[in-house]
């Protein structure tokens, strides 16, 4: 029962200071943007198969949270010039974020597509109980929609300014409960 005990204990300690270290990095990350040394690292690669390895990950936590999780990646054969960092820090915040706020038993929807060398990720959530007059804070550093979840509120801020730094944009709907992020 001890060494039950403690084990408990110490993976919750793992999980923390995980979790520590994620929100340091993502604050130095907004330090970089800030001061202007983030500069984007462009290596040539295929992207889907990028997104494809990504999405895995997070297909088991949507299953170990009773969530239904469909991935829509339209397979491209092409190589293209992206930053592998900037990718998997936008994918993993916003997916992250879906995993975190959806109700059980409702939906994620994960789809990307590459056209005319422009990659588009799109990520909706159903069972969303945020507000349309929200919407817009929802990319401010350190805004809360709900102080009954945890978390900084700088993931979304993070999203927004890895982003803008690509040239990209980022666009957020909402309509009967489905919380859409198409960048």
């Amino acid at each position: 029962e001890k060494v039950h005990s403690k084990q408990v204990k110490l993976e919750l300690i793992e999980r923390n200071s995980h979790r520590m270290l994620e929100l340091v990095d993502q604050l130095l990350e907004l330090s970089k943007i800030d001061s202007g040394h983030l500069k984007l690292i462009l290596k040539e690669g295929n992207c889907t198969n990028f997104l494809s390895s990504l999405v895995e990950a997070f297909e088991f936590q949507a299953i170990e949270k009773r969530l239904l999780f469909t991935t829509q990646i339209k397979k491209n054969t092409d190589n293209h010039y992206y930053d592998k960092d900037i990718i998997e820090k936008i994918v993993t915040n916003l997916l992250s974020n879906a995993i975190k706020y959806t109700p059980e038993n409702e939906q994620i929807e994960f789809s990307t597509e590459i056209t005319n060398n422009q990659l588009e990720i799109i990520v909706c959530n159903s069972g969303s109980s945020i507000k349309q007059e929200e919407v817009s804070k929802l990319f401010e550093r350190f805004y809360q929609v709900n102080e009954n979840f945890s978390g900084a509120g700088i993931g979304l801020a993070l999203v927004k300014e890895l982003v803008e730094l690509c040239k990209g944009k980022i666009t957020t709907t909402i309509n009967k409960g489905k919380l859409c992020f198409s960048v």
